[in-house]
């Protein structure tokens, strides 16, 4: 190595030949040295640095005036305390080269073994609190129950508008097809709560919406998302004998727009030129015209009886036949026994299979 450049604006002096600086006091009794700390990683270097000579005490610059030991190599001092270890940490390129192993206290976490915040909603937890389900993709496809028909079969679906205070019991659904759906009155006081008690039994639920006579659209889809949010799980929007958003164009092409949003389906009476249906398949959404309305104007058991027979007929020739009824205990009585007493050929199906048929 050549010899070491001289430092800018520092005078070599010449060596001091005054007398000899002290000895410095031998320390008696000093307290053993702590261990260094642990390294938790050491930087890996490729190449181990050339050891360099120590140079010459008459070739260290010194501060002007000073001792010349403050400038020498650490190699070269002699007076340290007695029991002083030196030379613990570990060296790159020695005899050992495995590197000291840290020891982690109690609780400590390790760098990258972190776990990830669970951010995803606890859907067990949210189900025994009793909130909505989140719809995920299309409503329809959401909140449909599953099914599997029989291939080939004609198909009939049932919808019954609630009538009352409270769901049917769990014995009066027992005693019928179990995908018979329920329309609920967003305008009930505890429409939310009834239409609650049908999904928990595996029901599909269809919203009857609430809607303020001759409202502007902006007050049609104020109050369609409201009433969407007091039945978040329905699968389907269904006029009430078409007199509700049908009978209005504006409200109808609100309906849809809201609708298309939402992927819920919608269900109509026949009613003109079927506005609402002609727009609704326009958008395509899945939309069905209701075939008969089973028991509105006090109809009997029989006549109930062949209303049904007829929907059967009617679905063997063409495409799936939707059928909307009441909750009065003579139309479950009479569902009850024609669904025991149908041929093998036709299926009783989810509403969100009627729709996707039709």
């Amino acid at each position: 190595i050549s010899e070491a450049p001289s430092l800018p604006g520092v005078r070599v002096p010449e060596p001091d030949t005054g007398p000899a600086a002290p000895e410095a006091p031998v320390v008696t009794g000093a307290p053993e040295a702590t261990d260094a700390p642990e390294v938790v990683e050491a930087p890996v270097q490729t190449e181990a640095p050339a050891e360099t000579e120590t140079p010459e005490s008459s070739d260290v610059a010194t501060s002007e005036g000073g001792d010349n030991s403050f400038f020498t190599p650490v190699e070269t001092l002699e007076d340290r305390a007695e029991n002083v270890e030196v030379n613990r940490l570990p060296t790159i390129g020695g005899d050992d080269e495995t590197l000291p192993v840290v020891r982690r206290l109690p609780g400590t976490p390790i760098v990258g073994d972190e776990e990830e915040p669970d951010d995803a909603p606890d859907e067990a937890a949210a189900a025994e609190a009793g909130a909505p389900a989140v719809a995920v993709g299309p409503a329809i496809r959401a909140f449909a129950m599953d099914y599997a028909g029989l291939t080939g079969n004609a198909v009939v679906s049932i919808v019954l508008m609630h009538e009352g205070t409270a769901a049917l019991s769990a014995a009066e659904l027992a005693a019928m097809p179990d995908t018979v759906a329920f329309a609920v009155d967003a305008g009930l006081p505890n429409a939310g709560a009834i239409a609650s008690a049908y999904r928990q039994e595996g029901r599909e639920v269809v919203l009857i919406p609430s809607l303020p006579a001759g409202a502007s659209p902006q007050d049609v889809e104020v109050a369609l998302g409201a009433n969407l949010e007091e039945v978040p799980e329905a699968v389907a929007v269904m006029d009430v004998t078409g007199s509700s958003f049908q009978s209005d164009r504006d409200a109808v092409a609100q309906v849809v727009a809201v609708v298309s949003d939402t992927g819920h389906g919608i269900i109509t009476f026949p009613r003109g030129l079927n506005t609402a249906h002609q727009q609704a398949e326009r958008a395509g959404l899945p939309t069905g015209l209701i075939f008969r309305l089973l028991d509105e104007d006090g109809e009997t058991n029989e006549q109930i009886r062949r209303t049904l027979d007829r929907a059967a007929f009617r679905a063997r020739q063409s495409d799936a036949v939707i059928l909307v009824g009441h909750t009065r205990a003579a139309t479950l009585e009479v569902l009850r026994q024609w669904a025991a007493d149908a041929t093998g050929d036709v299926s009783v199906a989810p509403i969100s299979v009627a729709l996707g048929n039709d």
